[in-house]
Order: C-alpha cells, then structure tokens, then sequence
C-alpha cells in the first residue's frame, strides 16, 4: 500500500531529507537531538534548549559530496 502524500507537496518525502544530530548546549551543557533538513545545504536557526529552554542558535552545513555528512554549530545568542 502506497502512502498519498498532502496535496501540494510535491518532491521528495520529508522523511527521506530529515535526520538528527546531537549537539551539546551551550548553556546547560546538555545533549540534545535536533532534527536536520538535509535538503538545505546551509541553513540557521534558532531551537530552544529542552533542558534550560535557553535559545541556541545552530548552523548546519550540508557536505556537497556527500547529503547524510552535516556539521552542526550550536552557538549562544552571545557568541
């Protein structure tokens, strides 16, 4: 059985371009999972810490050779 997808999307399934990766806040110094759209070979945004609910900023850059190889920076709003 084929899953439908929502009308309008169209490409490839969400799915197949998200995956995690862990970073370590900067506050707290907790672990935390953040889900990554590889689909997008950079990309910044803010996700608040689920430990401190502090604000931490991540940069994610999606290798060109290689779309499962990412590196994530998790910054504070001071740095």
């Amino acid at each position: 059985m084929r899953a439908s997808r929502p009308r309008g999307v169209r490409g490839t399934a969400p799915s197949e371009k998200m995956t995690t990766a862990t970073v370590q806040c900067p506050y707290c110094g907790e672990h935390l999972d953040v889900f990554i759209d590889r689909s997008v070979a950079r990309q910044e945004y803010i996700e608040d810490c689920q430990v401190c609910c502090r604000p931490i900023t991540l940069r994610v850059t999606i290798d060109p050779d290689d779309d499962t190889e990412a590196r994530v920076d998790a910054r504070s709003e001071e740095e």
